[in-house]
């Protein structure tokens, strides 16, 4: 089994997350997954061997002017965005009251910054409790840039401009559900032993210096010998790099990532909230587009 490919609980969750958020965005993300959906079924005249110019010409007509109902099929429907406002109101209930927080002193920080990229505590907060009302799966990692080393390799004791300016302090790293594809624990124990997520990166070309690319990485987090390691692979599962990450001069014993999910923050999938309200949604799509499309005949 490959390091980034997915079991069957993975790819059976993603798809009803996609459904759900389909739903959730309105007409314009439904009309992108209409493939799952019991649309109309209009025959495709195939090209063969010996066809004649004249039926050739006669399939393409027929295959033009069925594609042309297709998708008036589609485009006459109206969307009732049931799913999309539910999603609103129920992140407006959880956050028409402001959270209380206690915090360290050392950790003011995190309010200002939680996740190195300028947003802050309530921030990072609130796209947790979204994405859990959507997708019912999130993550986050903690992790902190190494230590900057000398020639020896040994750690340079940091400035006080370095310790102010926020550098190498620990940051939250955030996962949606599509990209947390692996977990493993060990046996009836709650500890987790592995986690596989992916990660998408935008390289620079070997062969053309002004061109970008996006790859995929896969960081596998893992217990080795009861020792924390954070592995970056490669899409031909290759080791680029493994980190034992030291805090307060040890090695950590668990991986510093916390699941958050509807029903518990446990790494098990959660049951959608939203996803038989999507369902039902979706299903009255469809009947309204087969309304409007017998009414237009």
């Amino acid at each position: 089994m490959a390091l980034n490919e997915k079991d069957s609980n993975y790819i059976e969750q993603f798809e009803l997350r996609e459904q759900t958020r389909a739903a959730i965005a309105g007409k314009y993300e439904v009309l992108k997954i209409i493939t799952c959906l019991p649309g109309p079924q209009y025959k495709t005249f195939p090209s063969y061997s010996g066809m004649t110019p004249e039926a050739q010409a006669q399939a393409n007509r027929c295959n033009q002017q069925n594609s042309l109902r297709i998708s008036s099929y589609w485009s006459r429907g109206r969307w009732f965005p049931a799913t999309g406002r539910t999603y609103e109101t129920l992140g407006g209930m959880i956050w028409s009251k402001e959270p209380e927080q206690e915090i360290q002193a050392k950790l003011e920080y995190l309010e200002d910054n939680a996740d190195g990229t300028g947003c802050g505590l309530r921030e990072v907060a609130q796209k947790t409790t979204a994405a859990v009302i959507a997708d019912a799966r999130y993550g986050i990692l903690v992790d902190m840039p190494a230590a900057p080393t000398d020639d020896n390799d040994n750690r340079i004791q940091l400035t006080r401009a370095q310790n102010e300016s926020g550098e190498f302090l620990p940051k939250w790293i955030q996962y949606n559900a599509d990209n947390i594809i692996y977990f493993r624990s060990s046996g009836n124990s709650c500890a987790i032993d592995e986690i596989r997520l992916l990660e998408v990166k935008s390289v620079q070309n070997e062969k053309d210096p002004m061109k970008w690319e996006d790859k995929a990485f896969t960081r596998r987090l893992i217990i080795v010998n009861g020792v924390y390691h954070n592995q970056l692979w490669n899409d031909k599962d290759e080791m680029l790099s493994d980190v034992i990450p030291v805090a307060n001069g040890s090695t950590l014993n668990e991986i510093p990532f916390q699941f958050f999910g509807a029903d518990d923050n446990s790494p098990e999938y959660s049951k959608l909230p939203l996803y038989d309200l999507a369902n039902s949604n979706l299903g009255h799509f469809v009947l309204d587009c087969d309304n409007l499309s017998l009414i237009h005949i």
